[in-house]
């Protein structure tokens, strides 16, 4: 059983931003890239190691979630095979 498998509108909620991250890997990646220099300029780098760990960490729990799913992490599609085209 999850954390937020049947919280009413938090497992809704919880359920809503999974199924996003599992058909848009790329577009959070990107967007994860993005709000993680966005921080790193306005911190001047102060915290960039900081920054670039949850930056990992959150493009692996992307990857990690499409694995769980079935899905290639890298082009969004069916289970990775392993074999390259």
């Amino acid at each position: 059983m999850g954390l937020f498998s049947s919280r009413g509108k938090a497992g809704s909620l919880v359920s809503k931003a999974l199924n996003f991250v599992g058909s848009n890997p790329d577009k959070v990646n990107n967007n994860v890239a993005k709000a993680g220099d966005f921080v790193n300029k306005k911190t001047h780098g102060k915290y960039s190691r900081h920054i670039t760990g949850a930056q990992s960490k959150a493009t692996a729990a992307v990857a990690r979630l499409n694995r769980k799913n079935g899905r290639n992490p890298h082009d969004g599609s069916g289970p990775d095979t392993g074999q390259t085209t």
